[in-house]
């Protein structure tokens, strides 16, 4: 009876620890809408005395998407966001081909208006900027007014193998405001992929699904380890996601670039607001 005593009353203490980390979490979270107006225009080869610019072929279409993303540092004016590249930009050629299955980045140009927000668990939003994003490791950091909620550490370390790790995120859109969905899996391990020539990823047990892109994912203190970026379509129960060091590295980059633009970012912002 001791021994049966004492699993009962550590399962209940390491159940509160989790509950009260993920609500002392999830107001750093939110949900990042993204709405493109993209254009691709086929490219001119050689030249003649008759073309003109209606000679070429173009092709528009409105996009509307969205995805996941946590503060994860403030200043006086400004909040970071960390997400997904291709959340908060078109980084990837599939991204333009899943609307344009023809497109080859050899025949045809792209262009587009980029629109990023990021609703924060009392609903209200805020105009997002790409401050720097990597493509090969799709990870992105974004500014925005500052948002009077906390921010997200960066983990001194990565994870270890089969740790427990929690992730926050609206997958297909769902949640939003003061429903913050939220889930627990296992650090599977390092794996190398060459989807998207990404290199070096992570692996979680973590279900997720469109949407929970750019979903930092937490240890057991709350602190970032990884981030959600994709997924098996064939089983969505393995979560693939960018490393700490390579997050780690962004941080750093962010720091530099943000220090050498931060006047046109705030004078950009606030022309949004």
């Amino acid at each position: 009876m001791v021994a049966l005593f004492l699993m009962s009353c550590s399962s209940c203490v390491l159940f509160q620890s989790e509950g009260f980390m993920i609500y002392r979490k999830r107001n750093s979270v939110g949900i990042i809408t993204s709405k493109t107006i993209l254009t691709i225009t086929k490219r001119k080869f050689g030249f003649s005395k008759t073309s003109t610019p209606t000679d070429s072929v173009r092709f528009s279409k409105y996009l509307q998407s969205g995805g996941s993303g946590a503060i994860v540092r403030h200043n006086d004016k400004t909040s970071f966001i960390l997400t997904a590249a291709h959340v908060c930009t078109l980084a990837f050629d599939a991204q333009i081909k899943a609307h344009f299955p023809f497109y080859n980045r050899d025949e045809y140009k792209k262009a587009f208006i980029h629109l990023n927000e990021i609703h924060d668990v009392t609903g209200k939003k805020y105009p997002a900027i790409p401050l720097v994003w990597n493509s090969q490791y799709d990870i992105c950091i974004m500014v925005t007014p500052k948002i009077d909620q906390p921010s997200l550490s960066l983990a001194l370390e990565g994870p270890y193998l089969g740790e427990k790790v929690y992730y926050m995120g609206f997958p297909r859109g769902l949640g939003g405001g003061k429903v913050v969905p939220a889930f627990d899996g296992y650090f599977a391990g390092p794996m190398s992929i060459r989807m998207g020539h990404r290199g070096a990823v992570n692996a979680y047990s973590l279900s997720i699904a469109p949407g929970s892109s750019g979903s930092s994912i937490l240890n057991i203190h709350g602190d970032i380890i990884g981030m959600v970026h994709s997924y098996y379509p064939i089983f969505p129960n393995l979560c693939l996601s960018a490393t700490h060091k390579q997050l780690k590295e962004l941080f750093e980059e962010a720091d530099k670039i943000y220090e050498k633009r931060k006047k046109y970012l705030h004078d950009e912002l606030e022309s949004w607001l």
